[in-house]
């Protein structure tokens, strides 16, 4: 039971780390200099706690910003996949089988947790700008035939 608990907690830090790194990742793939804490991004050299944050951040629909914002809950859901997949084949219960199904629940996990926390905000008029209601907030913009990069990143704060 021990291994089982220490294996979902290290799994589920190591997916939320990999989750705002792809973040990091894919937007230095497109020339953004960005900070990545270990639940959320803002600008280099700032903490989640400081006033300038995000500052400055827009929201576009350009396909690299979306493929930055979708990047966290593309590497879980990838992490999932792999992990299942190595669980499948293993056939017997092993150390092996029981770390590759908490990969799996701790990177399942991971984005409903976030998709929850954003669903009891916007419940009580708060949106909390996380990828996946960006990622939302632009395309919904973009169907009415809004210009989304005309909106600050901190107006939806």
């Amino acid at each position: 039971m021990l291994v089982w608990c220490l294996s979902l907690l290290v799994a589920f830090l190591i997916g939320g780390f990999l989750h705002e790194s792809a973040h990091g990742f894919f937007s230095w793939l497109d020339g953004t200099s960005v900070s990545t804490g270990f639940r959320t991004v803002g600008n280099p050299n700032t903490a989640p706690g400081d006033p300038d944050f995000r500052l400055g951040f827009r929201l576009t629909s350009r396909p690299m910003d979306l493929l930055s914002s979708a990047a966290g809950t593309l590497i879980n859901l990838l992490m999932a996949i792999i992990a299942t997949i190595l669980l499948v084949r293993l056939k017997k219960p092993s150390t092996g089988a029981l770390i590759a199904g908490a990969i799996v629940i701790a990177n399942t996990i991971w984005p409903v947790l976030r998709g929850i926390f954003i669903f009891i905000g916007a419940m009580f008029g708060v949106l909390h700008p996380e990828d996946e209601s960006l990622i939302g907030l632009v395309l919904a913009m973009r169907a009415r035939g809004e210009d989304p990069s005309l909106l600050a990143f901190e107006d939806v704060v």
